[in-house]
């Protein structure tokens, strides 16, 4: 996770809703593959991106969607494989499938436990499980490190 966008999620004040946009998985070619995390506010304006273009806009706006229905989440898939540059989407030739979910103070207490110098060290892991549905649930587990093998 970059910095910037650590920092945002940290330093959220509430003042407006928001939805925090993760990509959970990509297959094929994506704009980004290191699994970007973009926070949407109500307004529609955003911190991070999840790969830009047309892709990006439509979370953007599944982003304001979800905030004007209160909803709990949401599991989004977008594939990327238009073959015409005229339809709407992209032609990167892949897919993803993106979570959107309500930015709480509780979601917030997570990302600021995970202490912004140690995401400069190999093996921060943070395990977000998603159960899709109606009545999604999100669940994580809690921060640990993973055993990092040193090449001989």
């Amino acid at each position: 996770m970059e910095k910037y966008i650590y920092r945002a999620l940290v330093d959220y004040d509430f003042a407006q809703p928001a939805v925090l946009c993760a990509q959970l998985e990509h297959k094929g070619s994506v704009p980004r593959k290191d699994y970007p995390v973009m926070l949407v506010r109500e307004d529609g304006t955003s911190s991070g991106t999840i790969g830009g273009g047309n892709m990006e806009f439509a979370v953007i706006e599944e982003a304001k969607r979800l905030i004007n229905d209160g909803a709990p989440g949401k599991l989004e898939s977008f594939d990327l494989t238009n073959q015409t540059t005229s339809a709407k989407g992209s032609i990167c030739g892949g897919a993803c499938r993106v979570l959107l979910e309500p930015y709480s103070p509780k979601v917030q207490e997570i990302y600021a436990a995970m202490n912004l110098p140690e995401l400069e060290a190999p093996g921060l892991i943070l395990v977000t499980h998603v159960q899709p549905g109606p009545d999604i649930r999100i669940d994580r587990a809690e921060i640990g490190r993973a055993h990092v093998r040193t090449p001989v």
